[in-house]
């Protein structure tokens, strides 16, 4: 590159594995061709193209459903966006299966593991801003009341007993 050039690189990636719910009935191949038909997809459309579709959602599903604003200098809105994004992200609110991370994304500390005091201080944000959200948390916990069950007897008491740490 000669000198005061610039050099942009884009670089497209998909993700889908066998545990999505609607990958449930594909086999390995059929998962691989919807990746690579996404991919394909996704380079034909353009970074632009992703990068306003990325932000037309995150206005609709976040900044215009829990609009938050302070009085204060621009960096402490900014804050407080930051704060709305990490706990965006954190929740995998498309699937009841899973509660939110130990650490959100900030880490891997817990390898994978959930705590059940975090989505007791994250479910409030949920419940007035993505009531839908905070069900699919709770349905977590049902799911995995079978699991509490067996633990409470396995300890010779009655009712359900959670552990503090799952994964």
């Amino acid at each position: 590159m000669p000198a005061g050039a610039t050099l942009t690189v884009e670089k497209y990636a998909t993700v889908f594995t066998g545990r999505d719910k609607d990958a449930k009935e594909m086999t390995l191949e059929e998962l691989q061709n919807h990746a690579l038909d996404m991919l394909k997809k996704d380079m034909a459309d353009g970074f632009a193209c992703l990068a306003e579709e990325s932000a037309a959602a995150w206005e609709e599903k976040v900044w215009k459903r829990a609009p938050i604003s302070i009085q204060g200098s621009p960096e402490d809105e900014l804050m407080i966006h930051y704060a709305q994004y990490q706990i965006q992200i954190m929740v995998p609110a498309h699937d009841n299966r899973m509660n939110i991370g130990a650490k959100g994304f900030s880490g891997e500390g817990y390898k994978g593991h959930t705590f059940w005091d975090t989505e007791i201080f994250l479910l409030p944000y949920y419940i007035f801003t993505m009531p839908e959200v905070a069900r699919s948390l709770e349905e977590y916990r049902y799911l995995s009341l079978p699991g509490a069950h067996a633990k409470a007897k396995g300890n010779g008491y009655e009712g359900a007993q959670y552990p503090w740490e799952s994964a």
